[in-house]
């Protein structure tokens, strides 16, 4: 256990078999204008020459930790939590650059807004070859950032600086959410804080075939959905203990619901509006299909409002009422599967 002083920013960056990246992630850390930090490198059981790499590293401010056999990203994660000891937690992916003012920039925010709990940045694409490929869209308002997370992960991980005890407070990452870990984190922290996106591009994000996203898309899409409908299923349980305790009427509750889906609505970006407009010439002329859409929301809403009664008449216990919710919410989601 260290006896020297806590540094202000724990910075967390797994590390499997990314001998070709790893340096150049290390060394734009170690550049930061913002020196007050800790640099936690959990070696998971690679296999080449990363974990030489690192122990060529002198730097006082890392910290190795190396796993005896691989564990995943999100076990490694945790580790590194664990033995952080910054009031905040920056990430950083063993295969991206960020820019020196990265961390200044993040801590001063943070250390300003003290309702966030995670702040990102926007976040620039990059080949193997560290060329520059465009931007990432991550939304820099931080309402309409708060709305299109819970649509997608708009969030570029390594990007994000967090509060370490709201993380903490939320049992950190969710092991059983593999690939989708970061998103699942974000659905959590969103529900009890706000959070921001800086409009600086300080991140570099790399675009390669050994990336997470292409080795195994497939089953990070499948997890995706699992976060999402885990996320609907919390607020579904939220919103039914409000109403068995009498925090809100049933009314109040509908809307809350409704209110839910008109927000992520609105989050749309104008392709998906387009896509999602086009459908519906398909199905019908657009003035049928309007007129259509306000009958199907009033019909969708007495739905509810029924559920909702019967758990507030205590005919529904709260198990089965938070399964119709989600359901209903899932029902009239235009993104699910």
């Amino acid at each position: 256990m260290s006896t020297s002083p806590a540094p202000k920013v724990s910075v967390l960056l797994p590390v499997w078999n990314a001998e070709r990246y790893l340096a150049g992630a290390i060394d734009s850390v170690l550049a930061q204008t913002f020196t007050d930090f800790e640099l936690l490198v959990v070696d998971d059981g690679s296999t080449d020459g990363s974990g030489a790499l690192i122990r060529r590293h002198r730097d006082r401010r890392i910290l190795r930790i190396e796993n005896e056999k691989n564990l995943g990203v999100t076990r490694s994660l945790n580790l590194a939590i664990q033995r952080a000891r910054g009031r905040y937690l920056a990430r950083m992916d063993a295969d991206d650059r960020c820019a020196p003012e990265r961390f200044e920039r993040q801590v001063a925010f943070l250390d300003a807004h003290p309702r966030v709990a995670l702040v990102a940045s926007r976040a620039r694409r990059i080949d193997e070859r560290g060329a520059p490929l465009g931007v990432l869209d991550t939304p820099v308002d931080g309402e309409m950032l708060r709305r299109r997370v819970r649509l997608g992960n708009c969030i570029v991980h390594g990007s994000v600086m967090m509060r370490a005890d709201a993380v903490r407070a939320l049992g950190g990452y969710d092991e059983a959410m593999e690939r989708a870990e970061d998103y699942d984190l974000w659905l959590r922290i969103v529900q009890l804080h706000e959070i921001a996106a800086l409009p600086d591009l300080l991140y570099d994000w790399r675009d390669h075939g050994d990336g997470v996203g292409r080795r195994h898309s497939a089953e990070q899409e499948a997890v995706t959905q699992r976060v999402r409908l885990a996320a609907r299923h919390r607020f579904a349980s939220a919103l039914v203990a409000e109403l068995m305790t009498g925090q809100v009427t049933v009314d109040d509750a509908a809307r809350s619901a409704l209110d839910l889906l008109r927000e992520e609505d609105n989050a749309r970006t104008p392709a998906h509006r387009a896509a999602a407009w086009l459908a519906a010439c398909a199905r019908r002329a657009p003035r049928l299909h309007a007129h259509w859409h306000r009958l199907r929301n009033q019909r969708a809403l007495a739905q509810l409002r029924r559920v909702l009664r019967a758990a507030a008449a205590g005919s529904m216990d709260r198990s089965a009422t938070c399964t119709a919710v989600t359901a209903w919410l899932l029902e009239r989601d235009p993104d699910r599967p």
